[in-house]
């Protein structure tokens, strides 16, 4: 199931996950966004992928806070802890209109750490 909600990012559920991530722009520029997003107070539950790696591993686990994420237009969009592990590892199943987002992003990259890319692990 895809949420492409335009208020939402990559809050998607997936059947498919690649057991090497793409780390390429787009995945750097979910990184830093996510690491300079403000987390919020409000508590909706973790969620668990329930789609398997095909090397085995089970699906990553979120936290319970939403992630709000400020475009430089002043737009807002809120996001999980989730969502550097969908960019990279189900870029197959990320809808065109959540890459577009991405592109709303600032341009500021990082790195992402192997816990961002697989959060749980």
């Amino acid at each position: 199931m895809h949420n492409t909600k335009p208020g939402q990012l990559l809050m998607i559920h997936t059947s498919t996950i690649s057991p090497t991530p793409i780390v390429d722009s787009l995945t750097r520029r979910v990184t830093a966004a996510l690491r300079s997003a403000k987390q919020t107070n409000f508590s909706r539950g973790t969620f668990v992928s329930e789609a398997l790696c095909p090397d085995g591993r089970g699906g990553p686990a979120s936290d319970n806070a939403e992630h709000h994420i400020t475009l430089p237009n002043g737009r807002v969009l809120v996001t999980n802890s989730l969502a550097i592990h969908y960019i990279a590892h189900c870029r197959a199943e990320v809808p065109a209109s959540e890459l577009a987002k991405i592109k709303l992003l600032p341009a500021d990259e990082a790195e992402p750490t192997a816990e961002e890319l697989w959060p749980g692990a």
